[in-house]
Formats: C-alpha cells, sequence, structure tokens
C-alpha cells in the first residue's frame, strides 16, 4: 500500500503509542507461506504476500523502485525469512505494527568501515522481552555450561548455570535459539510467543554413524571392528611442516615417527606399531613414499592409519607393516569457494652448543699435556696472542659458526584451492609451493617443491553413474653444495663444528685462507653442487554404477596412471683459497662431474563388486569381491667424467680417459583377488571376514601365491538393555569390545625388512654379475661376467600372523572417549644363508637362502582419550595418546650356534638393547682404588679420573667375558601426545606436547674425546670429582685407550618431551567480519614448532632427534611461523 510522506509520518508517530509487542510480532511474522515469483516487481511480491497473510504493508513510493525485479521461490516458509530475503539486499527494513500492519523504511547509510566491520559498530538492540529455560539431557539431568545463542548471532546468548537453567534477554526481532553443548547434538529452538523453554538434547551418535574410510572400502566408525587410527589433518593444516611425515608424532595411537636431523631433503621415517616402512595408499590406489612425502596437507579429506590384521589382509603380502590411507579433497555442490594459505616460518637450532675459543682450547691443550708429564704446546707469549688479538692473522681466533650460518633460516608455503560446484558436477583444485632455506649464510642449499592437484567427480543419477577423475602430481628440486671436501651435511654441518678456532677462515688480503674442510668454501657459490629434481604425476579414474533393478548392488573400476622422473648433477668443483700473503690461488683438486637420470612409469587396475541388503528390518550384511593388478617399469642411467681440466660442468667438457657409464632396467609385477564379508545385527553384534590371495612375480612358481585370511567382530555393549541403567547414571554410554586374528606378510622390498633379510629380485633365478673391468685384452680393460648368487627354490613371502583386541567407550554425556588395544604379531618363514651359521662356503660362494624356523615376535598396547568442555564461551578439549611395544627374536635366523648358546652374546629370547660392552662404575677416585680394583690388560697410566669398570664374572680381571648387553633400543619403543586445544570467541590456542619413552644414544667420538664446546670443560679433576667427563689427557692412548672402550658410561638416554605445537590465533571472521558476507574465512596465526624440550641428551647439548651422535648433521629446528587463511 503506498502512502504520502505525511501519512507515513502519522504511521509513525503513531507506532510508538501502539507498537506490536514481541509476542504479536512473532505471530505475524511466523505465518507460514508458499510463494514462486521469478523476475516480478517488489510491488507486486508484497500485493501476493498481502493476500496469503492479510498482512498490509506501508511505505513511501520512492523506497521501492518501479524498475526493480525479484525472484523468490519458498515453500512453507515463515514470513519473516522470506522478508529478509526480500528486503535485505534492497536495503530496507521493516517493522510490525499491528497484527496486520507492517511498516517498511530504508536502512540507515553505513560508512565503509561500517559495512567491513558491522559487529564492531553494531549498536546494541533494544531488549524486547526475556525468555529463561532448562538444558536437560535425554534422561532429564541438567546440563551445566551448555551455550545458548539467538539464531543468527554470535554474541547475543548466554551459558546455563550448575541446574541447567538460563535466562536470557532478546530483541523484538528474535525467533529462535540454538542451544548446544559439548557431546550433544546442536538443536535451534523456535520461540513461538514462548517466555519459558525447556530443551532436551540428544546424545551426539552421528559421530559414530560417520563414513570411514578402510581399505578397498568404507564402513562406519560404529560398524568397524578393526584396529584404526584417525588423524586430524585440519590441525595440520597451518603448521610450518617440510613435509606431512614432520607433523604426525604424537597425533595418534601406534604411529611412530622418528627424525634423524633436519635440513632440506631430510624426511622423517614411519612406523605404525614397531614395524617397517608402511603400505601408503593414496586414494584407493596404492602409492609410493615419495607421492606421500610431497602431498600437500591442506589437500587432505581424511587420514586413516590401519594397524591389524582385519584391516590389513586385503594388501597381502604389502599389508604386514601396517598401512597409511589418505584420502583427498572433493568439491561439494554449492558456490565455488577459493581459498588461499600463506605461512612465512623463520628457524633456528633447537640446541646448537658454543664453541670454545683459541685461549681456551690452547689452555686446555697445555692443562692436558701436563697432566700427563708433557710440557705444554703454547708458551705463555703463544696465549697472550690468541687471548689478546694482537696477530690475528698468525694466532687467530675463528667463530665458524658465526661466519658461516645466520640466526634464523627462512622459509614460506603458499596454497591456493578452488572448490564447489552442482548436484551433477563438483570440483577441487589446489596448487602449492613451497620454499625451504637453510641456516647457511650462503644461499647455496635450498629446496622449492610445486604440488598440484584437481579432482572431479560427475554424477549420472538417471542411470545410476558416478565418474571421478583425479590428477595429481609434484616437482622436487633441491640444491646442495658440493666440493671436493664432500658433498651433504655430515661435511658442510660437521666441518663447521669441528674446525679449529686456531684456523684462521680468510688470509692477511681477505680471501679464503688455504686450508682443508673450509666451510665457508665449501657453501660459497663458486664451489659446486649437488642438484636434483624429483617429478611425478599421478592420473586416476574411477566408474561406480549402481546397477538399476537390483537394489544394493554396485560395481567399480578404478585405473591410476603413474610417471616419475628423477634428475640428478653433481659438480665438485672448490672455490678458491690462497696461501698467507698470496693473491695466487692454490691448487686445489680438480672437478668432478656426475650425472644420473631415472624413469618410471606404472599402472595399477582395480575391479569392484559390491552387494549389499538388509533382511528382515535389522541384519546387515554386505559382500565385496575385487580383483586389483598392477605392473612397474624403471630404468637407470649414470655417467661421470673426472678431474676437468676446464670448470665447464658438462659431460662433454670433460676427460676422456677413466669416464664412466653405467644403466639399469626393472620391472615389477602383482596380482591379487579381495574378498569381504560383513554382517552386523543393529549395528549391535559385528561380524567380518576378509581375504586377499596376492600373486609376486619375485618368488618362483608354486610359492608366487599366497592366501590371506582374517576375522573380526564386535559387540556394542551399551545396546544392550541390561547397560540402560549404567547409561541413564552417565557412566557409560557407548562401549564397543572388537577382536581381530589373521595373517598377514611381508614380501623382503627394501625398507620392508632389516635389511640382512631383504629378499633379492628374482633370487631364485641363476644369474651373472657384469663387471666393467674384468679382462685386459690389448692394454685395455674390457667388461666381463662372474657367476651370481646360488638360487633359492625357497624364496617366499615372510608369514605375519596378528592378534588384536580393542575396545571404544563414551562417558560424561559424551564428553569423555577413549580406546584401548592390545595387540601381538609373530613373524615366520624367514629365509636366511647357511654359511656362517651352520656350514662353511664349500663352493667358495655363499651358500644359497633357505626357510629357516627363525621367528619374530612383537607386542604392545595402546590407548587414546579425549575430553572436550566448555565454560560459559571458553570451549576446551584435551587429549592423549600412548604407544608402546616390545619385541624379542624367538629364534633368529642368522645366529650361529655358538652365538646361541652363549647367554651374554645371543639377541634370541632378548628384548632390544644398544649392544655389549662395559659396564662403567663411576671415576677412579684414589690410587688405592685403582690398585685394589680389577683392570683391562690394556689400560696403562691409570690415574685418578679414569673410568672404573665392574668385574661381572667377578674373576679379578676385566676381559670379553665382562661385556654385557648394555643399554635400550635405538628406536624407542613408547611414543605419546598430549593436545590442548582453547577457543574463546574468535580466538584460539592448540599446543601439542610430544615425546617418546627411553632409547640409547652412544656418544660420538668428536663429543666423548675432543674439547670443542664449552659444555666438555666439565672434566675431572681433585676439586671436580662428579664431573661429566674423565680426567683430561693430551691422547686416548696415554691410559691404553681405558676411557673410551665402548661402556655404559658413553651410553645417554635419548628420552625426550618437547612442546611440538603451540599455536594462538584469531578467526576474524567469526568475530569483526561476523557479518561481513563477501568473505567466508579469515584466519590469522602465530606458530611455535619444538619450542621447548627437555631431555637428558640436554648435558651433551645434542637434541634427541639429531641425525648425528657428532652434531654433525642439520640440526633439529624450533621454528616461528605466521599464517593467513582467507577463503571467499
Amino acid at each position: 500500500m503506498r502512502v504520502s510522506l505525511i501519512q507515513l509520518f502519522v504511521i509513525g508517530l503513531f507506532t510508538n503509542l501502539s507498537l506490536a509487542g514481541p509476542t504479536r510480532a512473532q505471530e505475524v511474522l511466523s505465518r507460514r507461506i508458499s510463494l514462486s515469483i521469478n523476475e516480478q516487481k517488489v510491488e507486486t511480491v508484497l500485493g501476493i504476500l498481502t493476500r496469503q497473510t492479510g498482512v498490509r504493508f506501508m511505505y513511501i513510493p520512492e523506497l521501492i523502485q518501479s524498475t526493480r525485479t525479484v525472484t523468490v521461490s519458498v515453500k512453507e516458509e515463515t514470513l519473516g525469512n522470506v522478508l529478509n530475503k526480500l528486503l535485505t539486499p534492497l536495503q530496507i527494513n521493516y517493522q510490525v505494527t499491528s497484527r496486520n500492519q507492517i511498516l517498511l523504511k530504508r536502512m540507515p547509510k553505513q560508512s565503509l568501515f561500517e559495512h567491513l566491520f558491522p559487529s564492531v559498530t553494531e549498536k546494541e538492540s533494544i531488549v524486547a522481552f526475556t525468555v529463561s529455560g532448562k538444558v536437560v539431557d535425554h534422561a532429564g539431568g541438567a546440563i551445566p555450561g551448555a551455550t545458548v545463542l539467538l539464531k543468527g548471532t554470535t554474541n547475543t546468548g548466554t551459558s546455563t548455570n550448575e541446574k541447567g537453567e538460563f535466562t536470557l534477554s532478546l530483541p523484538d526481532s528474535a525467533r529462535a535459539l540454538v542451544v548446544s553443548s559439548i557431546g550433544f547434538l546442536t538443536q535451534e529452538v523456535m520461540l513461538n510467543n514462548r517466555t519459558y523453554i525447556e530443551v532436551k538434547l540428544a546424545a551426539d551418535v552421528q559421530a559414530l554413524d560417520a563414513v570411514m574410510v578402510v581399505g578397498y572400502g568404507t564402513t562406519s566408525i560404529r560398524k568397524n571392528t578393526a584396529a584404526v587410527a584417525k588423524v586430524e589433518t585440519e590441525k595440520l593444516e597451518n603448521l610450518p611442516l617440510t613435509s606431512i611425515a614432520d607433523g604426525l608424532a604424537g597425533r595418534a595411537p601406534g604411529l611412530i615417527v622418528s627424525t634423524s636431523g633436519a635440513g632440506p631433503g631430510v624426511k622423517p621415517t614411519i612406523s605404525i606399531r614397531g614395524g617397517n616402512q608402511p603400505l601408503f595408499v593414496i586414494d584407493g590406489v596404492i602409492s609410493t613414499q615419495l607421492d606421500f612425502n610431497n602431498i600437500n596437507s591442506n589437500d587432505i579429506e581424511s587420514f586413516q592409519v590401519l594397524k591389524d590384521a582385519a584391516a590389513t589382509a586385503v594388501y597381502g603380502t604389502r599389508g604386514g607393516n601396517g598401512v597409511i590411507l589418505i584420502t583427498t579433497k572433493r568439491g561439494k555442490a554449492g558456490e565455488s569457494v577459493i581459498r588461499y594459505d600463506y605461512n612465512y616460518d623463520l628457524s633456528q637450532p633447537t640446541y646448537l652448543p658454543q664453541k670454545l675459543s683459541s685461549f681456551e682450547r690452547a689452555l686446555i691443550s697445555n692443562e692436558a699435556k701436563i697432566n700427563d708429564g708433557l710440557p705444554p704446546d703454547y708458551s705463555e707469549e703463544v696465549l697472550a696472542k690468541f687471548r689478546d688479538q694482537t696477530d690475528p692473522v698468525n694466532y687467530p681466533n675463528t667463530d665458524w659458526q658465526k661466519l658461516a650460518l645466520k640466526r634464523f633460516a627462512p622459509q614460506m608455503r603458499h596454497n591456493i584451492s578452488l572448490s564447489g560446484g552442482t548436484e551433477r558436477t563438483q570440483y577441487f583444485a589446489s596448487l602449492g609451493y613451497f620454499d625451504q632455506g637453510t641456516l647457511y649464510t650462503q644461499k647455496t642449499n635450498w629446496l622449492k617443491r610445486y604440488n598440484y592437484r584437481i579432482n572431479m567427480t560427475n554424477n549420472f543419477d538417471k542411470i545410476g553413474l558416478k565418474a571421478e577423475i583425479n590428477l595429481s602430481g609434484a616437482i622436487e628440486k633441491l640444491n646442495q653444495p658440493a666440493s671436493q671436501y664432500g658433498s651433504g651435511y655430515y661435511y658442510i654441518w660437521g666441518h663447521i663444528q669441528n674446525k679449529s678456532p686456531m684456523t684462521p677462515a680468510f688470509n692477511d688480503k681477505g680471501k679464503y685462507a688455504n686450508s682443508g674442510d673450509h666451510p665457508l668454501v665449501e657453501m660459497d657459490p663458486r664451489s659446486g653442487y649437488d642438484r636434483s629434481t624429483d617429478k611425478f604425476v599421478n592420473g586416476n579414474m574411477m566408474l561406480s554404477w549402481a546397477v538399476p533393478g537390483v537394489k544394493g548392488l554396485s560395481v567399480k573400476a578404478l585405473g591410476n596412471y603413474r610417471m616419475g622422473n628423477f634428475w640428478e648433477k653433481m659438480w665438485t668443483q672448490t672455490a678458491p683459497q690462497y696461501a698467507i700473503g698470496s693473491d695466487v690461488a692454490a691448487i686445489a683438486n680438480k672437478p668432478n662431474l656426475f650425472t644420473n637420470a631415472q624413469d618410471n612409469w606404472s599402472y595399477s587396475l582395480q575391479g569392484h563388486i559390491n552387494y549389499e541388503t538388509i533382511i528382515a528390518k535389522h541384519h546387515n550384511v554386505s559382500a565385496a569381491v575385487i580383483y586389483e593388478e598392477s605392473y612397474s617399469y624403471g630404468e637407470n642411467f649414470n655417467a661421470t667424467r673426472r678431474n676437468y681440466q676446464l670448470p665447464v660442468d658438462q659431460l662433454a667438457s670433460g676427460p676422456t680417459e677413466n669416464m664412466e657409464n653405467n644403466g639399469s632396467a626393472a620391472e615389477s609385477a602383482r596380482a591379487g583377488y579381495v574378498g569381504r564379508l560383513r554382517y552386523d545385527y543393529k549395528g549391535k553384534y559385528m561380524l567380518e571376514g576378509n581375504f586377499r590371495y596376492d600373486g609376486n612375480d619375485n618368488f618362483p612358481k608354486g610359492n608366487r601365491w599366497g592366501f590371506f585370511p582374517s576375522i573380526s567382530a564386535g559387540w556394542t555393549v551399551s545396546d544392550e538393555g541390561f547397560f540402560q541403567p549404567v547409561a541413564d547414571k552417565n557412566i557409560l554410554s557407548y562401549l564397543k569390545i572388537r577382536g581381530s586374528i589373521g595373517s598377514v606378510a611381508q614380501d623382503g622390498s627394501a625398507g620392508t625388512v632389516a635389511s640382512n633379510l631383504e629378499i633379492p629380485r628374482y633370487g631364485y633365478l641363476p644369474g651373472y654379475s657384469l663387471n666393467q673391468r674384468t679382462y685386459m685384452v690389448g692394454g685395455v680393460l674390457v667388461p666381463g661376467f662372474s657367476e651370481g648368487a646360488l638360487p633359492s627354490p625357497d624364496i617366499t613371502w615372510y608369514t605375519q600372523n596378528s592378534r588384536n583386541i580393542g575396545l571404544e567407550f563414551t562417558t560424561l554425556s559424551g564428553k569423555l572417549n577413549g580406546s584401548f588395544d592390545y595387540f601381538y604379531i609373530r613373524t615366520t618363514g624367514y629365509l636366511a644363508s647357511p654359511s656362517g651359521t651352520k656350514y662353511s662356503d664349500p663352493l667358495g660362494t655363499a651358500l644359497p637362502t633357505v626357510k629357516t624356523n627363525g621367528a619374530h615376535r612383537r607386542a604392545g598396547f595402546e590407548f587414546s582419550l579425549n575430553y572436550r568442555n566448555n565454560i560459559g564461551e571458553l570451549r576446551y578439549s584435551v587429549g592423549g595418546n600412548l604407544s608402546k611395544y616390545d619385541q624379542l627374536w624367538e629364534v633368529n635366523p642368522t645366529e650361529d650356534e655358538a652365538t646361541l648358546k652363549n647367554p651374554d652374546s645371543r639377541t634370541t629370547h632378548q628384548k632390544d638393547y644398544w649392544g655389549r660392552g662395559y659396564i662403567a662404575e663411576g671415576f677412579y677416585q684414589t690410587h688405592e682404588e685403582i690398585l685394589n680394583s680389577p683392570k683391562r690388560a690394556g689400560s696403562v697410566n691409570l690415574a685418578p679420573g679414569d673410568i672404573r669398570y665392574r668385574d661381572v664374572n667377578g674373576d679379578g680381571q676385566l676381559d670379553a667375558a665382562d661385556q654385557v648387553r648394555i643399554g635400550k633400543q635405538i628406536v624407542p619403543h613408547i611414543m605419546y601426545g598430549v593436545n590442548l586445544d582453547l577457543q574463546y570467541k574468535g580466538f584460539f590456542l592448540n599446543s601439542l606436547f610430544q615425546g617418546a619413552g627411553d632409547r640409547s644414544v652412544y656418544v660420538g667420538d668428536v663429543i666423548r674425546q675432543q674439547v670443542t664446546y664449552e659444555f666438555q670443560k666439565d672434566y675431572w679433576t681433585p676439586e671436580n670429582r662428579n664431573a661429566t667427563y674423565p680426567r683430561l689427557v693430551s691422547s686416548s692412548g696415554i691410559n691404553g685407550d681405558n676411557n673410551y672402550v665402548t661402556s655404559t658410561f658413553w651410553l645417554a638416554n635419548g628420552r625426550y618431551v618437547r612442546l611440538k605445537t603451540l599455536q594462538l590465533g584469531y578467526d576474524v571472521k567469526s568475530g569483526l567480519l561476523s557479518r561481513a558476507s563477501f568473505i567466508r574465512t579469515l584466519r590469522i596465526s602465530l606458530t611455535a614448532q619444538n619450542l621447548l624440550t627437555v631431555s637428558p641428551l640436554r648435558k651433551f647439548y645434542m637434541d634427541p632427534e639429531s641425525g648425528s651422535d657428532n652434531n654433525y648433521a642439520y640440526p633439529i629446528q624450533r621454528t616461528f611461523s605466521l599464517g593467513v587463511n582467507v577463503a571467499f
């Protein structure tokens, strides 16, 4: 209804006197309507609304543009929601003035700041009425701390008290409340003119029915009967990780991650329950470790760890070490979403021990000589020159760490993704870039990685067909310095740490001094390089068809093709160095050039037939039959030329004398038949059987195929009637017991077993070895063949029998949940050669491998606990997981009979230990103690401060009989993680404490013997009898190497706990930009990685995950990161 300005003024004046109350307004706006209008004038739409609801609309003509058209399509929608959709884009407000009248008004103009940050500038709503109520659970018990929010807002709300009660003041426009609590389903409650509301929240059991990806299929968490752990990958997306593996430690029970140093190109190793390298499966396809290490963490939808035979038997001879199962993201129907993620990181060593100065080194050297009754090395005059630096050229004090290292190493990540689609077609695409530098002052060591992924899904609903096409790949480029002094972190970092400060870095003319192992020369751009490029592309195509007319029957076909390429080029040139006083470069070794090229390709094909049905409403049955085959082929070529006369880094520029080239080719093939049968009754009783009939071309006929079955069962105890009183009392709301038994295998390929137990390719066939220089013919070396290893007809897989029992539970109204598993694994069928164990080599070569009675056991347990709750608007969760295992050989097939009969040296029937050595009992403190103690025959000139050893057998002398097993295992058998996450309004804090149990680290010879660092000054003296180090000697031979024989003295415990991750951030979208429609996500975060570490190794200034026992590896890094995530 059009009105004049005067009429509108009168209406507005009397509105203040006759304003419809909250009850009347809610009644008017709650009226339901249905309409479908396309491109109609606003005035026309208002007329239709009047006819359907009886409500008249009052407005001035200028408010509604006569030419403006709108499209509206709603069904049984409230009038209030329809008006919001219709009028908000037109900048029009509305107000209910009576039961049959609504006044339309123009929205006040906003400033740019008010438009961008409406939650900051919006004024307090006028309180029109108050609603109170109570929030209870299914049994009527009060739920304290529940959040009650006005729908559509983030700042109009309250929390229930300890009795579950709440009171909330609301504006006139309030129509619904949103009630939520940890462990319960969120519920939307319509007000409907009520001022008191009782809300009954249902327990959140939807998580139990969520789809879980398993080998060659899916199941639900409720019906799963296998040991499967989940990694919450959303917690990895914004961390400063060089690869996905760097973020996994402490994230899931059973997952053991070991890091050995850092630096570009260094990746952690992953173990599941103490096994060797697991199998990696990405999007249903068995993939390489390279594919896994290069996957973009932002592309991952789900990450599962398959641990027992029930989960891994379907992978046959490759499932023995567990499976890492990754599913990447897919698009979803709806609006397109573009997302950008950025991280900039700065890192520094967790430990960097301070090196001694030249003066301190000279003093210590003199002290050592005097202790041994020898004249000192340095006179007082020389000591003064080192101390005062009056002659730095001849008596330098070089700080190699300061010259070679920056304070921080930079790295950055960019990732952009696009997703969306329609009901028919969905898409997800991403592009990532990672750039990692190092601490070196020269930019000659770096890694750059490019990732890309495109996932497309098409649904042809009319014929029940679904098609997916996935394309992904990565390019990784690595550059490292190379010179005549070596290549790799062991050399350069070792030289930075070990180089004496008494050696000058530069001559008197400011040029590199002529000394060996010069780290500045090694990293100089004029020196050589070791460059490599590793790239691959993966293509998947999947067709899934729900067969029409046969309910529950579907077929699927999946094909994958992968191409990979690796290229390496190493040029060992050395930057010029100069003698003191010289401008002429000293003679250096001539450069060498090495090149290596590898090409490989592979394919895999899968065919699935799946059927599922429900019998008599409650009996769920499903079955699957799968065929899979795979083939791979690769070639390698490398060439070397040495002693270049010209500094041109090309093969053609090198001398032809002694040039070398080599090459190889390899292929492999596998095939298998997989079967699965599942049954469950109401999701209460579950039974599942799996098998794989697996074939491997590496085994001879008769041993080529194997059958690997598993059976598992589960019982949801909490669904039983007798359990209901326990649930009602909130003791346990969910309890499931499951167990499995089955057989898998290890195929003996590289990395899957210990190196001495690897099964060679085609070892069942007689072969020959080619040697490039076998015979001299006419003064020229020519190639020839030699007989290879003797063939073995026994070659086949190692059988692994597995048992697992576990339980899962939820309590405290869903706030606390956890799981526990115990596992036992026994592996048999090991192959070993009798040579050296039972027989000599009568044929002049090792006897062929044969099947033995070797058997290995591994057993352990793991558990996880997670608690979620909130205190008002503060939401928090705390959780933890722990994994522990032990292992031993029942019979070690590589041990001879003499060793087996020696209880002090055999490994059979012994849990892991470091090795054999003497047991140290501290230091000799007096000469009398030395005279009255047993000694090694080689120990001479002993003095107080030398190490004393135990006479284990009590025969009065120290010899090999007193060397016993010492130390713990090298790899930790306990791994754990504890997380604490907080969220308050838009702020969030995430933390992870991660640690490892006992493991032994034998301190390296440099840290044992060479006084290089400040902490090594803690050596024995009569005034310092409880020192870290024995007495100072000028040479280890002075006392017959007494202090450095293998013993427990130099064994350090490598256990640790570290603050692995600490992240603080703000979700701008949920706070400042909560009402900004142009942006979907905006998060800013600051993250610290490896911020704090506690370990016994601290006394040797070694990080517990260092890659070198001499600190010669690139150090573990403490990283600080700024992250931004934005989506539109």
